[in-house]
């Protein structure tokens, strides 16, 4: 039996021969096995061989008297060329993934909400803001995606209040606390329109007691204003605003009334920049509940994973949206970063379809360009 494979020349002669398939790697291959047919002679055998030799002068491979077969020119030139063929489809689709991306950050204003569509809060509940437009808001310039729908939210409720956060207009980089560019400058959808401060405090943790603080304050629930730092001493704004001030020496906290009674916004911000300094996600982790079931998710829901000395990260839901017929949902995240940065909406890295939302769903891990969270490490404000 004479064994020749070929992936060239006239298929109508071959089809005639026996035929194997096989596939490899998701290449279809075809290699037809040429034998001998039990009513042919030997003659015959010959002159079909000899046909098929000049009908297909680039075989695949031949065969030699002493039983060894010799790689064909036309064989090599095939491997050669499906090899480069597959090498430049998967660097063809890895830019396609990459351009994705990039139009999904590239475009934050692309998905701008109808203004009559809008429910916003007062203006006067982001306290930081000197002109707030709701148009350049969360819910205004980033639409859910296509077949979703954001869900019911309670008028001034903390879910309502982040929903609405400002974001600077067009596309910003993130900044630093010195008013530098950050290095990563693809990690954001877009920046939100809240100061850092001049020093290194407001990182990871600390952006998400601020957010928490600003809306307790705004909405004039100050006695729930108050966070633990890593010592475990628990900080009070009531306090501080009647001039009562912490004296920490190593883990020990001692407080005492040295300042005039003051609950101005400016007295607020000092207040915040006591708590980031003593607080981080070690503490806050340890202040607040676990979430029992991850799908059961809300806006204002911490992802956060504790840590001393910077080892920690934690980054806070700002949005949940939900498709109208399967009910599956999608939310978007917020974070700051060390060094102290601009709070910004994070990237989807791994969903160029839903960027920048991410899939509610039961897998065990939110991957984040920064930070990979276990899923049970998803927190709640009481």
């Amino acid at each position: 039996m004479q064994i020749r494979k070929n992936c060239l020349g006239r298929v109508t002669r071959l089809i005639r021969k026996k035929t194997c398939y096989r596939q490899l790697d998701g290449l279809q291959w075809f290699v037809f096995m040429n034998d001998t047919d039990p009513k042919d002679n030997s003659s015959e055998q010959d002159d079909s061989e000899q046909d098929n030799a000049d009908d297909f002068s680039g075989g695949v491979e031949t065969v030699v008297s002493d039983g060894e077969k010799e790689p064909s020119r036309w064989l090599r030139a095939l491997f050669i060329f499906l090899a480069v063929a597959m090498l430049a489809g998967g660097l063809y689709w890895r830019h396609l993934q990459i351009e994705s991306r990039k139009q999904g950050k590239d475009k934050p204003d692309s998905g701008h909400v109808n203004p009559a569509k809008l429910d916003p809060p007062p203006a006067d509940v982001y306290a930081w803001t000197e002109h707030y437009e709701t148009t350049n808001s969360i819910a205004a310039r980033i639409s859910p995606p296509n077949g979703f729908r954001r869900i019911a939210v309670v008028p001034d409720s903390f879910a309502h209040w982040l929903r609405y956060l400002p974001l600077l207009p067009g596309e910003q980089p993130v900044r630093l606390h010195t008013g530098k560019a950050k290095r990563n400058q693809n990690a954001h959808f877009a920046v939100l329109d809240i100061d850092t401060g001049k020093r290194d405090l407001q990182q990871c943790a600390d952006a998400v007691i601020r957010l928490r603080a600003e809306y307790l304050y705004a909405m004039n629930r100050w006695d729930e204003i108050h966070f633990n730092f890593t010592s475990g001493d628990r900080c009070d704004w009531v306090k501080w605003a009647k001039g009562v001030r912490p004296r920490v020496a190593g883990n020990k906290v001692t407080w005492a009334k040295t300042a005039k009674p003051d609950n101005s916004y400016k007295s607020f911000r000092k207040y915040l920049d006591i708590v980031f300094a003593y607080a981080g996600t070690y503490s806050l982790a340890k202040e607040l509940p676990s979430v029992e079931k991850y799908l059961d998710m809300q806006i204002g829901d911490v992802f956060i994973h504790p840590g001393l000395r910077g080892s920690g990260h934690s980054v806070i839901v700002v949005d949940i949206a939900v498709h109208s017929s399967t009910g599956y949902k999608v939310y978007l995240l917020a974070q700051s970063y060390m060094p102290a940065q601009d709070m910004h909406i994070l990237l989807n890295p791994n969903n160029a379809k839903l960027n920048p939302w991410y899939p509610l769903n039961t897998e065990p891990q939110v991957r984040t360009p920064e930070w990979t969270f276990p899923v049970t490490e998803l927190k709640r404000f009481r």
